[in-house]
């Protein structure tokens, strides 16, 4: 005869070891970002969604992507990147954001750090600017050198947000920006930032076009 036995549950127990599976999970999140920036001086990136995909990527498409115009942020866009930062395996939350400049959506980059630093109660410090008339190239052109040299020393940090960054002591910045692509920007950027002072830098963009 078969004889059932019941296992008791100790619902407690189950859900400690849970917690401490995602909290060993987090930990080599940041381990893997500390060191990837530390070897090849590239932050990991964050993004909403791929421009490719169905769902949250066929949303960016039509606020970041190929034509679409300079608006100020939707409501839904703001949610979304407020989601991707609540579920950021951070070291350290930051203490500031910081925007990139941008020829084709300067009005929306602005207010996505402006609604990101209101929700999460940080100063936005600033924007970025460009130096010897800003990247050069079609976006998306040439091989990785290329891409690399359009914008090397062509992104500058101004006089005000170097005067902030100092007084944000060992903290990290958040660097806005509407898009990417080959991730080369937001590295020269990043460089620039800590290169002025940035204790470090996490990077949030939109929509990842490739």
């Amino acid at each position: 005869a078969l004889v059932a036995t019941v296992v008791p549950w100790n619902t407690e127990a189950t859900a400690s070891h849970a917690e401490a599976i995602v909290a060993q999970w987090r930990a080599q999140q940041r381990e893997v970002r500390r060191l990837h920036e530390r070897i090849f001086y590239r932050p990991l990136l964050s993004a909403v969604a791929r421009l490719s995909d169905l769902g949250l990527g066929t949303r960016a498409r039509s606020v970041v992507g190929v034509g679409a115009p300079d608006t100020v942020v939707p409501d839904d866009i703001v949610v979304a990147c407020v989601e991707v930062l609540r579920h950021w395996t951070w070291e350290q939350r930051p203490a500031a954001v910081v925007a990139m400049p941008s020829r084709t959506r300067p009005r929306l980059i602005a207010s996505l750090a402006r609604r990101i630093g209101e929700v999460g109660r940080l100063p936005v410090i600033g924007s970025l600017g460009y130096a010897h008339g800003g990247p050069t190239g079609a976006p998306g052109s040439g091989n990785s050198a290329f891409r690399l040299a359009a914008v090397w020393d062509r992104i500058v940090v101004p006089a005000q947000v170097s005067t902030a960054l100092a007084e944000l002591g060992p903290s990290p910045v958040l660097l806005v920006d509407d898009m990417c692509d080959s991730r080369w920007t937001m590295t020269v950027a990043a460089r620039e930032l800590r290169r002025a002072g940035a204790y470090s830098v996490l990077p949030l963009v939109v929509g990842v076009a490739a």
